[in-house]
């Protein structure tokens, strides 16, 4: 879909991720979906983290935003899993707001997504 925008916010404290995708419907100026998914993470001895996932509960829902993104599931997937691990690793939520969908196909540009340089 033209102009999806999708913002992400990590919250390492309550270990969960929120995905929202922003579109326009027809009829309806704009209209927002938001996902929230629950996370693990393991460290080892020395704190350095050694799994770090999403647990998606509602896989249709996943699906559904994905398309309205026009992004594999897969992307999809590593993006959050890739914001995920960043937030984790720097101690530090992320908040990416309202950025066009074609940066989830961009993991490498987390730095400047997350300081909104793009």
């Amino acid at each position: 879909m033209k102009n999806t925008k999708f913002s992400l916010t990590t919250d390492i404290e309550n270990k969960e991720v929120t995905l929202m995708c922003h579109f326009k419907l027809e009829g309806v100026l704009n209209h927002t979906t938001m996902l929230i998914f629950n996370t693990s993470a393991q460290r080892d001895v020395d704190d350095e983290i050694t799994d770090l996932s999403i647990i998606l509960h509602d896989k249709e829902s996943f699906k559904s935003t994905c398309q309205v993104f026009g992004v594999a599931q897969k992307t999809v997937n590593n993006f959050i899993n890739h914001a995920l691990w960043f937030a984790v690793k720097n101690n530090e939520d992320i908040q990416i707001d309202c950025i066009d969908s074609m940066w989830l196909r961009h993991q490498e540009c987390m730095p400047r997504l997350i300081t909104q340089e793009v």
